[in-house]
């Protein structure tokens, strides 16, 4: 068969070509929902990936638990680039911990106010641009050796427990990252954010 049946959360039908991409199932919707995922067969896929046989499609928006995660990862990327891009390359940022609906990063020098609007422009102005969280596909030597090179041990310590010849990296404008789980497509999706300094200690 040249087509496939997708079921819908609400028990409709609809009949699609067969390796349709979900990006493409979204769009014939035509719904005002922002899907960040789905979940095909209990599995979560991305806009990317294609669909072969008939199942159950249940959508993801960024309000759902699971699109939510996706969107804070990408939302702590979007974040740690455009930081990098305006306090210089070799700025170390780690994430701490949680701090009610925000993400508190640790930051190796002083951030003034002028720093955090300028990162929260860069951010915004890569959010109009819809970058694409672009997967790149290596070896476990290259990922190492490349985060050797930016001073990440913290990294290479959780690619040593990836016991695979080649990794999945991704890369936004031109850093790479290692990340367990999905992305979102690109940054169009993520508008929604503010940060706030917390002098000699961070961002959150």
């Amino acid at each position: 068969m040249n087509s496939v049946i997708i079921t819908f959360e609400d028990g409709s039908k609809q009949e699609y070509r067969k390796g349709i991409k979900l990006s493409e199932v979204i769009k014939s919707l035509k719904i005002d929902k922002e899907i960040i995922c789905a979940n095909f067969e209990n599995i979560i896929i991305e806009y990317d990936d294609v669909i072969n046989k008939s199942g159950k499609l249940i959508l993801y928006d960024i309000n759902n638990i699971y699109g939510n995660r996706i969107y804070e990862k990408g939302l702590i990327f979007l974040f740690k680039v455009s930081a990098l891009e305006v306090l210089g390359k070799n700025t170390a940022i780690r994430i701490r911990h949680s701090i009610d609906r925000g993400i508190f990063f640790e930051i190796n020098k002083a951030i003034s106010e002028k720093d955090i609007t300028e990162i929260k422009q860069k951010m915004k102005e890569k959010v109009e641009r819809s970058v694409p969280f672009t997967k790149i596909e290596t070896t476990m030597h290259d990922a190492v050796e490349y985060f050797r090179s930016i001073n990440r041990e913290d990294k290479i310590r959780t690619l040593f427990y990836d016991k695979n010849n080649y990794v999945t990296l991704y890369k936004l404008d031109d850093i790479y990252n290692y990340i367990i789980g999905s992305l979102p497509y690109d940054t169009s999706i993520l508008k929604y954010f503010d940060l706030t300094n917390i002098p000699n200690k961070g961002v959150i």
